[in-house]
């Protein structure tokens, strides 16, 4: 009796392109999983299966899960990372390029909800994310850095010490997320005029950010 002709053998050899495109698309993926049933759901044999490679190729592009969710988390905050350095483009006004900073990012999150929910809160399904892993990654420091350095650029000649800079940053920070958790996190609210609301809200805080300094 002849033996059954063995299964067609995955192609090895891939370009350049090739690679790139199938590693953005294992973190698309990794990403759809991720917001729909969890960090759990995300398997490294679930991600084989969808593509069809063998558990070596995936390998070769993250050695472990961990390595995979922090290459996830570097991709979303590139991402604001890259929208938020376009913006002083637009403008050389200091407070202009800040406002459109704050605006950014707080439009980036908005249009993600499901992304906000599973990073800065627990997800509410049983399966949280654990704390966020951005291995050797600069960029979480890198977007800090972004926002230290447009605000002390609107200090219009005052020299401020790095713990004002950051201490305005933190003010920042927390008035954002208090309005994205508000809008999306307690979503059965119904606001008045949410879109004044932001507005005032983006307005308030470049006046707390001057009078900060």
């Amino acid at each position: 009796m002849s033996e059954a002709a063995p299964d067609k053998p995955e192609r090895l050899r891939r370009t350049v392109a090739e690679m790139a495109r199938l590693r953005q698309d294992i973190l698309a993926h990794a990403l759809d999983v991720f917001l729909r049933k969890g960090h759990e759901a995300v398997s490294i044999r679930g991600i084989t299966e969808h593509f069809g490679i063998a558990p070596a190729t995936f390998y070769g592009y993250f050695p472990t899960k961990k390595a995979l969710m922090a290459c996830l988390w570097v991709h979303v905050f590139r991402e604001l990372f890259d929208k938020q350095l376009r913006v002083s483009q637009a403008s050389r006004q200091p407070l202009k390029v800040l406002e459109a900073h704050i605006e950014v990012g707080i439009s980036h999150w908005e249009s993600q909800p499901s992304l906000y929910r599973f990073i800065f809160m627990s997800g509410g399904d049983g399966h949280s994310a654990g704390p966020i892993d951005f291995g050797d990654d600069p960029i979480y420091e890198q977007l800090l850095c972004l926002g230290r350095e447009r605000i002390a650029a609107c200090a219009k000649g005052k020299v401020l010490t790095e713990s004002q800079v950051r201490m305005i940053q933190d003010l920042l920070w927390v008035k954002m997320l208090g309005y994205l958790h508000a809008t999306i996190a307690l979503g059965h609210h119904t606001f008045t005029d949410k879109v004044r609301m932001r507005r005032l809200l983006i307005e308030q805080m470049l006046r707390d950010a001057v009078d900060a300094m």
